[in-house]
């Protein structure tokens, strides 16, 4: 049996449990041990990340020197344990990944979701192999490494019924805007500018990383701004996102953030900045992505599925039914099992 090290970092464990869940029991299932390594300090006794799965706790340095330190202590216990590979997901778990498995000379596999991870990957020999969430990515990655395998695999998503129901308060819900302070004003004033023509609607706001504090202070003490709610994370709140009537994606980085096609499957439109990320996302089909990055494009972007309930249910109907099949949970766990074989027992002939 391949027994596989999983590590992940906070920013993942708050963003995709549920999914990484679902993946991780999937693979158990199909005969893959596994352990997960989530951050903390050595000596505390971690709550499982789910039943039946054995979990350590590890803190993840951001220097180099003592990240190799517990990278030597954790080797340690992996040896113990006969782990064959290390799989990771999280951008701050990757330099503890990359030592471990070269402290250990094991295989390397990464999830892959940003397109950021691929300029770091064209300048790394070590990951023998990327799962990325999207074949969109899959596709970038591999006209920029020459080294490695390259799969794709989507993340198991159950169809929900759609809740959405005609008389009910429109919702749009936002999902982080990026980490830039221009994009989250931008989104701020596009928000302010559809509220003034539509004062029925329910807006949810998810504001990460430490800077976006300036903009929690300014929907506190903004009057125009109340029917707005400030989330930190909406990874826990997946009920929210696949009952939204509207998903908002203003990121212009387009992470591929499983809750895109979780609000797709709950039957959610989508107004997204760019599709180049996710296959699923076609413009005017499956996701409408306005003319320009400004406030005045993405507040014609929402009045424009808010004001049009033929478009936005041919919109929702469409990429229902793409985001259904792409991410059927059988499809997508089978997927997660070949990724994270092949490293293990490489084919003799090239994929991808």
């Amino acid at each position: 049996m391949t027994h596989y090290a999983v590590l992940l970092d906070d920013a993942r464990i708050v963003d995709e449990s549920h999914i990484m869940q679902s993946i991780l029991r999937g693979v158990q299932l199909s005969g893959v041990e596994v352990t997960v390594i989530v951050p903390g300090k050595a000596e505390d006794q971690p709550t499982p990340f789910f039943e039946e799965v054995h979990t350590i706790s590890a803190p993840i340095p951001p220097r180099p020197w003592r990240r190799r330190a517990e990278a030597n202590r954790l080797a340690d216990i992996l040896e113990n344990l006969g782990v064959d590979a290390i799989f990771w997901s999280g951008l701050n778990a990757t330099g503890l990944a990359h030592d471990l498995a070269a402290e250990l000379d094991l295989p390397l596999v990464g999830d892959l979701w940003r397109e950021e991870q691929i300029l770091e990957a064209s300048r790394s020999s070590h990951v023998d192999t990327w799962i990325a969430r999207t074949e969109a990515l899959a596709e970038q990655i591999r006209t920029t490494i020459r080294h490695g395998t390259i799969i794709s695999a989507r993340p198991p998503i159950e169809s929900e019924s759609s809740s959405h129901m005609p008389d009910t308060r429109p919702s749009l819900v936002v999902l982080d805007p990026g980490p830039t302070q221009a994009s989250r004003y931008m989104i701020i004033d596009a928000l302010q500018m559809t509220m003034d023509l539509r004062e029925d609607l329910e807006v949810f706001l998810e504001l990460r990383g430490r800077r976006a504090h300036r903009v929690w202070r300014m929907l506190q003490n903004d009057p125009a701004l109340s029917q707005v709610t400030a989330l930190d994370t909406l990874g826990p709140v997946r009920e929210l996102v696949s009952a939204a009537t509207i998903v908002a994606a203003p990121d212009p980085a387009c992470p591929a953030r499983t809750i895109v096609p979780a609000a797709m499957c709950g039957g959610a439109a989508i107004i997204c900045a760019d599709t180049r990320n996710d296959e699923l996302l076609r413009e005017d089909e499956t996701a409408v992505v306005p003319m320009e990055s400004t406030p005045e494009s993405w507040r014609d972007a929402m009045v424009r599925l808010l004001d049009d309930p033929p478009l936005r249910q041919r919109i929702a109907r469409a990429g229902k039914v793409q985001a259904t099949r792409a991410c059927r949970p059988s499809a997508a766990i089978d997927a997660w099992v070949t990724g994270l074989s092949l490293s293990v027992d490489p084919p003799a002939y090239p994929l991808g």
